[in-house]
């Protein structure tokens, strides 16, 4: 609210999931977390849930911050890989690293689309069950 960023919803009705809720919760917090920390002071944090044509979800959050250069959308997923937010800070590097294991092991996968001075859209596809053998305990 101090930033003045806008934050916006939308969903249409999903199916049911059978997951592990607390790592689908994970991977949406880090997703929404770097998009405040990426988005300017009076920008718009948008997150949308749909189901996928193949059954499961899809969770997208949209940011509009400074983008991601291509050659970089590929190595935000690398362990340890991080830059500084507008704002100055720096995180560890691991946040998109562990969400995208998290989400292939849940049998998904996450992947980002970009533009440099247009945003970022982080695409998480879930299905519909969960791969329970693969599942990090």
């Amino acid at each position: 609210a101090r930033r003045g960023i806008k934050y916006e919803q939308a969903s249409t009705p999903l199916p049911a999931l059978f997951t592990d809720s607390a790592r689908v919760r994970q991977i949406i917090g880090n997703l929404i977390d770097n998009a405040f920390r990426w988005t300017p002071d009076g920008g718009t944090v948008r997150v949308s849930a749909h189901t996928r044509p193949a059954g499961g979800a899809v969770v997208v959050v949209t940011d509009n911050g400074p983008g991601i250069p291509p050659e970089r959308q590929l190595e935000i997923f690398e362990p340890f890989r991080s830059q500084n937010t507008p704002d100055g800070q720096h995180g560890s590097g691991l946040g998109l690293a562990i969400s995208r294991q998290l989400a292939r092991a849940l049998g998904g996968d996450l992947r980002v689309e970009s533009r440099i001075g247009a945003g970022s859209r982080f695409i998480l596809e879930l299905p519909a069950e969960a791969h329970q053998a693969s599942l990090p305990r």
